[in-house]
């Protein structure tokens, strides 16, 4: 028999990008107060901030910390991972989708207006065959047939997915595990662990613990990096971006590309276009602040900046379709829990916890997404990857066999066959399989588990069981 794993044995490493293909993705600097840029020029500007307690992992020289665990909340809830975003979404277009990343960590653009790639760690794709996918490039339209000017509460989604069965290595309790995150954490999720291609998604609105309707506020001084306080920004120029639909970023790329090819350093074309957007910019009505948007959006909802007052108002379909992430507005966004010991390797919900490594197939991470419901598509993909030590470099960089496993874990040529070419029907079926197996299974009892939840979540006021935070008498209109 082989020994136990040990959560000291493996190399922890996050990496980001706005798609699934790894050769997009940089590493991602964990406690650090940078911020790492992320762009794709038909979605989304990015700026992301990821921070872990206890932290083992790449790269090299990480502080096992950062002071953000030590503010409030996060010290009081004994918070073990944070995910902070500050971004501003585009209008779509219909050319040639470009992206860009710099993982440098100190927030400017890529100034070669180019991907940052780290081809050799092999490409990954998420396979979409759900039904509502739409083409490329078709946007959604509202009941008048106009196109929205932002992207609906409904669409915007977090959460995590994988493109392969990971049925053959969950452990007992799962469906325990998926109630308690629906009835009681957050009701808005929706999820099957069990299908062929595995999700948990929920809207970013009720998701996020923290949202800014504007820029947050970046401590760099203090280390803590991002920190999103829940409210808005009374200054109109913290809560817009002039260039909505990234156009200015495309002809600027498209300039620098000209004057590459060209040998020269031609700046006249990015005179032009700089004043061509001046003008465009002057015909614009002007952006109202954060503040009086979210108040607006908000009107007679007693919310007010209340973190959960808002999650829960986020969950009413009428508040869906009021709240819509505006094009060209900046947001500031923040998930954080203790379910998740990166440093123990541990998920720890309440009434349910699991030593990860004991299950875990050796190669699949986790995934964090920010995707568009209708299309399916990312404007963000972040992966945690656990290596073995002896995979990893004394200087950081990985060895080979372990950029491949990472490439097969991420739909990279790993070749899934048990279970891999089962309907929906069966995937079911093995879901519920393994449900009734709970109670039997390593001495699991759901019905402990679930009274022990109910009692370390007596005080939540999110849900109150399955339909918990989508009605009852509360002061949230």
């Amino acid at each position: 028999m082989a020994p136990p794993r040990k959560p000291e044995d493996y190399t922890l490493r996050v990496t980001a990008g706005p798609t699934y293909d790894l050769s997009t993705h940089v590493e991602v600097p964990i406690n650090s107060s940078r911020l790492t840029h992320i762009e794709s020029l038909e979605g989304m500007d990015i700026d992301l901030n990821v921070r872990i307690q206890n932290y083992r992992g790449l790269p090299r020289g990480s502080n096992e910390t950062s002071p953000y665990f030590e503010r409030e909340p996060h010290r009081y809830n004994k918070d073990q991972y944070s995910i902070g975003l500050q971004f501003t979404p585009k209008a779509p277009s219909h050319g040639n989708s470009k992206a860009k990343v710099n993982g440098s960590g100190n927030g400017n653009r890529d100034e070669n207006g180019s991907a940052a790639t780290e081809a050799s760690e092999g490409r990954g794709s998420m396979v979409n065959n759900e039904k509502d996918v739409k083409e490329e490039g078709e946007a959604e339209t509202d009941q008048e047939g106009h196109q929205p000017q932002g992207i609906p509460a409904s669409d915007l989604q977090f959460g995590n997915d994988f493109d392969h069965p990971i049925r053959n290595y969950l452990p007992p309790g799962v469906n325990t595990a998926m109630n308690i995150l629906k009835w009681w954490i957050d009701p808005g999720l929706e999820g099957d662990a069990y299908a062929d291609e595995p999700f948990l998604y929920g809207p970013a609105l009720s998701s996020f613990n923290s949202v800014r309707v504007g820029a947050g506020e970046h401590d760099e001084e203090g280390g803590c990096g991002l920190w999103v306080e829940e409210g808005a920004s009374s200054s109109e120029s913290e809560s817009e971006s002039e260039d909505e639909s990234g156009e200015d970023d495309k002809k600027a790329a498209t300039a620098k590309a000209k004057s590459s090819d060209n040998g020269t350093n031609d700046n006249s074309n990015n005179n032009n276009s700089n004043n061509n957007n001046n003008n465009n910019n002057n015909n614009k009505p002007k952006r109202t602040s954060g503040k009086k948007w979210r108040e607006e959006v908000l009107k007679g909802s007693w919310v007010g900046n209340d973190a959960k007052k808002r999650q829960k108002w986020a969950l009413k379909e009428d508040s869906k379709k009021k709240w819509v992430w505006e094009y060209g507005r900046t947001y500031s966004v923040d998930f954080y829990n203790p379910y998740i010991d990166f440093g123990k390797c541990e998920l720890k919900l309440p009434g349910f916890g699991v030593n990860v490594l004991r299950y875990w197939d050796g190669e699949t991470g986790l995934r964090y997404v920010l995707r568009n419901r209708l299309t399916k598509k990312p404007y963000l993909v972040i992966l945690f990857t656990l290596y073995p030590n002896d995979m990893v470099n004394e200087d950081g960089t990985l060895k080979p066999e372990a950029l491949k496993a990472t490439a097969r874990a991420s739909g990279g040529g790993k070749n899934e066959t048990d279970g891999a070419k089962a309907t929906s029907t069966d995937a079911h079926a093995s879901g519920n399989g393994a449900a009734k197996k709970d109670g039997d299974k390593d001495g699991f009892d759901e019905d402990k588990a679930m009274e022990e939840a109910r009692g370390k979540l007596e005080g939540v006021k999110l849900g109150d069981g399955p339909t918990g935070g989508s009605g009852g008498d509360d002061d949230v209109d």
